[in-house]
């Protein structure tokens, strides 16, 4: 092949490019208009495996694999000098293997082709894995089994996995950009609300959440959920995962309930139960009613015996319940009974023979209904209705085991109310007791008795011997003692108790053991009967004489009788004192009393004592009588006719009471009356009188009634029934019961009122029936006072009560209780997963089997202790956990108190501190490692104590200083002067000054101080010391001293060589900058012997090349930084040398403006060329006429600029001259100036040129600081 002869200009240019590629790290190559190669860089040829040699023989094609070529043919001839085409091809090497290349292709103005190859196959591998491993993860994602998420900083939705579909019923596309509390059920919002809170906090949490499904309904997500934050700290959003546990929840709710209902039915009606039970079912169902019905034996007839609570107070009000009828009679519900299995009607209102449904009965839109059977019989059907989806499968297994359960505790319920009922209402106190001595059954009877109630009993066994008198405890103590050890015969004993009141109760207690008909002891049956009555009714025999004495005397209160046919008075003591005569005086005769009549009064009681005697009627009087000294005295007197067997008036019988001062009393009465009047206006609440005869009307209500209710006093007086209208349906039974006996209950009556704005307010009222001499109740009078802040406390109690049993079982900790007896009585949940033993194995004392041997004794010596003392302990010991392993445990134990400060036991509290455990042994073990370290870096530690002025040093400081430990305590205020009188005295205060300003204003300090030690030995140290603050005050200085001998010295060594280096740097830069001269100097030369004007000029040229590299030096030379010039500086310099070399003697003004710019030899030499290249040209071109181009402008002006912004440096050389010439194109410019302008602004400085012709000419070149290292040499 013919080889054309190369271009001497092309041949300039390869070379110039080649010094700048040669060191390049990526693949450049030169090839001609046909593709072939004419020149390599040393890299381009190692990335081929070629010698430079044979690479210069290839074409561009060679080098690209065969397949490559063919899927993209090569088109050299596409490619332009005013763009870079990149392209990413599969390329071959010398021993075939293929690479992936990316390559940069562009056509250069002598029509070289300039390639720039760049070997990315580990880019590409990388990119391979990376696609392989988001594809990996995003089928992961999308296959999870549970929902995969990300939220932003605004709870906006950004990506959720398919999943979402199968569990909420969205699809993707519906979710994305919606906000998360969307989907959260309504209740649940506040919670969720929490939880961003905390995930803005920093924290990232698994909890369990309610979340809404697009059907309404709701299901249970276990979420976990980890917040993200920019690298400031800012919250960005949060991505996590959630799971679906509705189905084990629902199997938690179904056990709690289970063991719920059990317990509920200890304590409840069986109406109660039924009920409970059917709220229960209705809130596991997502069902708005319920209802509970008993088949009858014949399997024809059904009765309503229960309703769900919602049902009846929302959505039903037919009068059915306990009903009686047909099932023949009855509609589709009971389907279930005819065609003997569980039925779902969900689309009741389709069903063709359903039969319609009775007034005030909820309206049904679907149901399910299951039959309860026992022995192949229906004995109830349970229902549910109206739950928002439609019933299924679940929901039968879930009511028919309830359905079950309800029977059977109904079952039981009916028996132990049969069994109970003779016992409930015995008068006496009935007990059954078992073999092991606890309580099986208490009956009501002992709350009136004893004042506590019969759960008191039946959990605490001990509780009766807690309340017997103690001067009777001990024969009650020995009497039980006996019972428990297997009763053979009836047991008799009379001992006293202290009832709740703090009264003596006296108690006759008989106890009767019970056996099986095979002579088994099953427990016994104990009767306690209250004879307080008895025991008090002989004392009150032997006392009544003298009571009936003391209290005539006490009360004024006389009797007498008259027997008029014998003319004879008998007057008691009483009646003797009140005339003012002796007791032992004889008592007057009728004539004789007479005198002690008051004057005026005489007529009149002896006309009453005349018609009571001939008509044979009682009479009453108030009259006055004169005693012997002359004392009025006021009587009442009462008097009854005796008759003999024939009817004949034989005299009378009666009483008469000195009422002198009751007469004074009553005087005060009314004023007293006045006052009570006031109070009771004024009181906070209702107090109310009703007479009851001879109808009920409102005798008295004060205002407080019509603050409470709304109602005034008069609307009270105008409608008697008011009050008891006011009372809230639900409560009308407890209060007609009431009514009717009028009987004042036991306890304060507590009811719902209505008032008139409609609000519902809790009442308690106390209420006293008023009665006649009769016995007859004739009016009733209360207090009544809204209590409904209390109920509600109250209510808020008991569901805390909840909340902390359910926190306990789900607490992370181990919780056990334990009573009075030491025995533990309770565990949580936690307790019984890390231990995998049930809580009747770990009750009593059976959690200790799975305490280490080791520790047994010491574990139950210190609860034991601790218990009998009734304090708080805290213990470690290792036990046992479900797998085998033993793992530590920290309890802390606190004495548990009621109320009124009974001891009840012990709560505590254990966690797992095993990873503590191995901490603590790996800090022992770091410590000694720090020691080690100490010893090896010469580094020791100290600390101060402020309140205690004391200091400490490890062993390494007493080292340090040469001292021993033992002759030299650190506490010895001796030791410590001796220490710092090691110093020299200047150093002394600089140590005292730096450490008393730490101690008082927390400032820490850093020194580095020669010493001597006592055995005379030169050292530096390093000290440092910090202050350690808490609640704003400093409580001790903590520090540490450094042996730095041995880095002082290198680092005096490392100056002195760091100077000698500096000298030599200066030397070379002062070398570089006088060979340079001479250089200079023989250029001159040369351009005074020629003679040819254009030699002259390109001398001066190159001159000034030169000068502008050597300025470069001679200012590094004299720099004080010889790793940097200040550019500024340089530039006044040189451009002053420019136009002094070129003679320029015009007006042009020069300035400069790169203050502050520093730059090192590898990049000041560059812009210094360029800068030499474009105002030499700027000089010399752009003012012809030594006038400015631009017009409106007068003065001649060169303006040379650098900038620095952010890493980029932007260099500009600027005039206002006539500018470049149109038809001059810079970038294709054969002009050796442009040519090097372009070759060091782009490719050595890897830089961006910007022309602006717009007044002159503006040259721009903008670049950044390489990261690594230099390619000038």
């Amino acid at each position: 092949m013919h080889k054309e002869p190369i271009n001497p200009n092309e041949t300039s240019l390869l070379s110039q490019y080649r010094d700048f590629f040669k060191p390049a790290s990526e693949g450049v190559f030169f090839a001609d208009s046909d593709g072939k190669i004419i020149e390599a860089n040393p890299y381009g040829c190692k990335l081929f495996g070629y010698r430079y040699e044979e690479i210069c023989k290839l074409t561009i094609q060679d080098l690209i694999s065969a397949e490559n070529i063919h899927n993209d043919p090569v088109r050299i001839e596409i490619l332009s000098e005013d763009q870079t085409t990149i392209k990413e091809r599969k390329l071959r090497r010398k021993d075939g293997s293929l690479f992936d290349a990316e390559i940069q292709g562009r056509k250069l103005p002598n029509n070289t082709i300039l390639g720039i190859i760049r070997d990315i196959s580990k880019l590409k591998e990388t990119q391979k894995q990376l696609h392989l491993a988001e594809t990996r993860f995003r089928k992961f994602v999308e296959l999870a089994n549970g929902i995969v998420f990300s939220i932003d900083q605004n709870q906006r939705i950004t990506y959720v996995n398919p999943q979402i579909k199968s569990m909420l019923g969205y699809d993707v596309e519906e979710t994305i950009g919606k906000y998360a509390n969307q989907f959260i059920f309504s209740e649940a919002i506040e919670d969720h609300e929490t939880r961003v809170k905390n995930a803005e906090a920093h924290q990232a949490e698994v909890y369990e959440q309610r979340l809404l499904k697009k059907d309404g309904t709701m299901i249970w997500g276990l979420v976990s959920s980890t917040p993200e934050f920019d690298q400031g700290g800012n919250f960005l959003g949060a991505f996590g995962t959630i799971t679906d546990i509705t189905t084990q929840k629902q199997q938690q709710n179904i056990q709690e309930t289970r063991i719920h209902l059990m317990q509920f039915a200890r304590t409840k009606t069986l109406d109660e139960l039924l009920q409970e039970t059917l709220d229960k079912i209705c809130t596991l169902t997502h069902s708005s009613i319920g209802f509970y019905h008993f088949l009858e034996a014949d399997q024809k007839t059904i009765s309503l015996q229960a309703w769900s609570t919602d049902t009846k107070k929302y959505f039903c009000q037919a009068e059915e319940e306990k009903l009686h009828y047909n099932i023949d009679e009855a509609g589709v519900w009971v389907d279930c009974i005819r065609q003997r299995k569980p039925v779902i009607h969900n689309d009741y209102a389709a069903l063709e023979e359903k039969r319609g449904l009775p007034p005030g009965h909820a309206v049904v839109i679907r149901e399910l209904v299951v039959p309860v059977f026992r022995d192949d019989s229906i004995v109830a059907v349970l229902g549910v209705g109206n739950k928002p989806a439609e019933y299924d499968q679940n929901d039968i297994d879930l009511i028919s085991s309830f359905a079950d359960l309800a029977w059977d505790i109904a079952e039981r319920k009916r028996n132990e109310i049969k069994y109970q009922m003779v016992a409930d209402f015995t008068y006496d106190w009935e007990t059954w007791i078992s073999q092991n001595g606890t309580y099986m059954y208490c009956s009501p009877s002992c709350a009136r008795i004893t004042g506590y109630s019969p759960e008191k009993f039946i959990n605490n066994p001990d509780f009766l011997l807690s309340i017997t008198h103690p001067e009777d405890y001990e024969n009650v103590k020995h009497h039980f003692s006996i019972a428990d050890a297997n009763l053979q015969q009836e047991e008799k004993l009379v001992f006293r108790i202290i009832n709740q009141s703090g009264k003596e109760r006296n108690i006759e207690h008989i106890c009767v053991p019970i056996f099986t008909d095979d002579g088994t002891y099953l427990g016994r049956r104990g009767s306690n009967r209250d004879v307080t009555d008895k025991k008090n009714i002989e004392k009150t025999l032997i006392k009544n004489e003298n009571l009936l004495e003391d209290s005539q005397k006490i009360a004024h209160l006389g009797s007498y009788e008259i027997d008029i046919i014998q003319n004879t008075v008998i007057w008691s003591k009483e009646t003797l004192r009140i005339f003012g005569l002796a007791e032992n005086d004889p008592a007057p005769t009728i004539e004789e009393y007479q005198s002690f009549i008051h004057p005026e009064d005489v007529n009149g009681l002896y006309q009453l004592f005349d018609e009571s005697l001939r008509t044979g009627k009682d009479f009453e009087l108030i009259y006055r009588i004169i005693r012997g000294n002359g004392e009025i005295r006021t009587v009442f007197s009462l008097g009854k006719i005796t008759k003999d067997n024939t009817g004949q008036i034989t005299g009378m019988t009666g009483s008469i009471q000195d009422i002198t001062e009751n007469q004074r009393m009553q005087s005060n009465f009314d004023e007293v009356n006045q006052r009570y009047q006031r109070l009771a206006n004024n009181a906070p609440d209702i107090i109310f009188r009703y007479g009851l005869i001879p109808t009920m009307h409102l005798e008295y209500i004060n205002p407080a009634v019509e603050i409470i209710t709304g109602y005034s006093p008069e609307e009270c007086y105008a409608d008697p029934n008011l009050m008891l209208t006011m009372v809230h349906p639900d409560d009308a039974s407890k209060m007609m019961g009431y009514m009717q006996s009028l009987s004042p209950p036991p306890e304060p009556l507590i009811l719902r009122w209505i008032g008139k704005d409609g609000v519902t307010r809790w009442m308690e009222s106390r209420i006293v029936s008023i009665k006649n001499e009769e016995g007859h109740i004739i009016a009733v009078e209360g207090i009544t006072r809204d209590i409904t802040e209390r109920k509600m406390a109250g209510d808020l109690l008991l569901e805390s009560e909840e909340r902390f049993r359910r926190m306990a079982d789900t607490a992370p900790v181990l919780i056990w209780m334990s009573g009075k007896d030491k025995l533990c009585t309770y565990f949580n949940q936690t307790w019984l997963n890390f231990t995998g033993r049930t809580l009747q194995q770990e009750l009593g004392e059976g959690w200790a089997e799975g305490v280490h041997p080791e520790d047994f004794s010491t574990c139950l010596e210190t609860y034991g202790t601790a218990f009998d003392l009734r304090q708080p302990f805290e213990m470690d010991y290792r036990l046992r956990s479900a797998n085998g392993d033993y793992r530590w445990i920290v309890d802390h134990g606190i004495p548990r108190f009621s109320q009124e400060g009974e001891f009840l036991g012990y709560i505590g509290t254990g966690y797992d501190i095993t990873e503590r455990k191995r901490s603590e042994e790996a800090l022992r073990k770091s410590e000694a490692l720090l020691k080690e370290t100490q010893q090896l870096t010469h580094l020791g530690g100290w600390e101060y104590q402020v309140s205690t002025e004391t200091l400490s040093w490890s062993d390494e400081v007493y080292q340090i200083y040469g001292l021993s430990r033992a002759q030299n305590p650190v506490e010895s205020q001796a030791f410590m002067q001796l220490a710092l009188d090691c110093y020299p005295s200047e150093s002394r205060d600089l140590i005292k000054n730096a450490f008393d300003d730490c101690v008082q204003n927390g400032t820490p300090y850093e020194l580095e101080l020669p010493f001597v030690t006592l055995q005379g030995e030169n050292k530096w140290v390093r000290t440092i010391g910090k202050p350690v603050v808490r609640n704003g005050k400093i409580i001790r200085v903590v520090g540490n001293i450094m042996d730095i001998t041995e880095r002082k010295i290198a680092q005096i060594n490392l100056q002195t060589s760091l100077n000698e280096k500096d000298v030599l740097i200066r030397e070379v830069h002062h070398r570089v900058k006088n060979n340079l001269a001479a250089i200079l100097g023989l250029l001159e030369l040369e351009r005074q012997t020629t003679s040819d004007p254009a030699a002259t000029i390109l001398i001066i040229e190159l001159g000034n090349r030169i000068k502008s590299m050597s300025t470069v030096h001679e200012k590094l030379y004299r720099s004080e930084n010889l790793s940097k010039i200040d550019f500024h500086d340089y530039l006044k310099s040189f451009v002053s040398h420019l136009r002094t070399s070129l003679n320029i003697k015009n007006d042009v003004v020069s300035q400069i403006c790169a203050k502050g710019i520093e730059l090192s030899l590898e990049y000041a030499v560059p812009c210094g060329l360029i800068v030499n290249e474009l105002v030499t040209n700027a000089l010399k071109h752009a003012f012809p006429n030594n006038k400015p181009g631009a017009a409106g402008e007068e003065t001649c002006k060169i303006t040379v600029s650098m900038q620095e912004m952010d890493g980029t440096y932007t260099l500009i050389v600027a005039d206002n001259g006539v500018g470049l010439p149109k038809d001059i194109h810079w970038e294709s410019s054969t002009s050796l100036g442009l040519r090097l302008f372009r070759m060091l602004g782009e490719h050595q400085l890897g830089g961006r040129i910007i022309l602006d012709r717009t007044e002159g000419t503006q040259f721009k070149l903008v670049f950044k600081l390489k990261e690594k290292g230099s390619n000038y040499e």
